[in-house]
C-alpha cells in the first residue's frame, strides 16, 4: 500500500495476487503515524485498485458509496445494494425480478456482502470496495455500465479525528 499523504516514486505493479470474487477488499487503510500528535496516514492499495478498475474494461463506470456517521447501517445497506446489483446483472431485460431471493432470505448474512454486526465497535476501517464491478445492461441502444460499490468507515466516532474523517470522505468522493 502506498502512503497517499506522501505519494512519491513510480506506482507499484500488481504482483499476481488475485482478488476473490464476491468479497470486499480494502483499498484504503489508515496507519498510525510516527508522530504522537499526528493523524493516521492514508495508505492506498494501488495494486488492488488497478485490478478492480481493469475488470471494468472500457465500460463507463458508476460508483455507489455510502459515507456518514459510524454504526448507522452503511455496510448493511450496501450489502442489500450488492444483492440487488447481482440480480440486475443476471437480468437480460433490466428487471431485477425477485432480487430479495425469498427462497434464500439470509444470503446477506452469510458473507455475501460487506461485513457488519451489532454493537458500538467499529467494523469498517478505511475504504473498502466490492471485488468486482457489476456490469449492468441499461438498454438495447446504450452500452452497459460497470457499477463499483464502495464502503467507508464511519465518522463522528471516538476512534477517528476530524482530519481523518475529512480525508476518508474526501477520498471516497474523489474515487466516485
Amino acid at each position: 500500500m502506498e502512503d497517499i499523504t506522501h505519494v512519491s516514486g513510480k506506482p507499484k505493479q500488481p504482483q499476481g495476487k488475485r482478488l476473490q470474487p464476491g468479497s470486499a477488499v480494502q483499498i484504503v487503510r489508515l496507519e498510525n503515524s510516527t508522530s504522537i500528535e499526528a493523524s493516521r496516514n492514508l495508505k492506498l492499495n494501488t495494486q488492488v485498485l488497478r485490478e478492480l478498475l481493469s475488470k471494468a474494461d472500457d465500460y463507463p463506470i458508476a460508483v455507489i458509496v455510502i459515507a456518514g456517521p459510524g454504526r448507522k447501517g452503511k455496510s448493511f445497506m450496501l450489502t442489500y445494494i450488492i444483492r440487488y446489483l447481482q440480480a440486475l446483472e443476471r437480468s437480460e431485460d433490466g428487471d431485477a425480478g425477485d432480487w430479495m431471493d425469498k427462497v434464500n432470505p439470509d444470503i446477506p448474512m452469510k458473507n455475501k456482502g460487506f461485513t457488519f454486526r451489532n454493537g458500538m465497535d467499529r467494523t469498517t476501517d478505511g475504504i473498502w470496495m466490492w471485488s468486482k464491478p457489476f456490469i449492468i445492461k441499461r438498454s438495447k441502444t446504450e452500452p452497459p455500465v460497470a457499477v463499483l460499490v464502495m464502503d467507508t468507515e464511519g465518522c463522528f466516532d471516538p476512534y477517528t479525528n476530524e482530519q481523518e474523517q475529512s480525508s476518508i470522505i474526501g477520498l471516497s468522493l474523489l474515487l466516485s
